[in-house]
């Protein structure tokens, strides 16, 4: 990675508990970051923990000056581990032209 790269966090919390959150509390914390790589391409990724486990992480690589290329996933950290049939990955691709 690059210099260019940072990291936030924030944790949350369900006042009028209407949302199971860690542990069944209705407390929430999503922790998530960015960055570059030497090579140019933009990474995300974020992890957000509740009732579930959500990681999740885009890349987007500039092919020229007009084509980018992206890929990201998404899954189920606590499912992956506990039931890994069951662990909600999905996956895409997509090209991006401009004109």
């Amino acid at each position: 990675m690059s210099e260019n790269c940072g990291v936030a966090t924030e944790v949350q919390y369900d006042f009028l508990k209407k949302n199971k959150g860690l542990m069944g509390s209705p407390l929430f914390w999503r922790v998530g970051g960015n960055g570059t790589t030497k090579a140019g391409m933009k990474l995300n990724w974020q992890l957000n923990l509740g009732d579930r486990f959500w990681w999740t992480w885009k890349g987007t690589m500039p092919l020229n000056k007009n084509t980018n290329f992206t890929i990201s996933e998404r899954l189920c950290l606590k499912n992956m581990l506990m039931d890994p049939k069951n662990a909600d990955y999905s996956m895409g691709l997509a090209m991006e032209f401009k004109m």
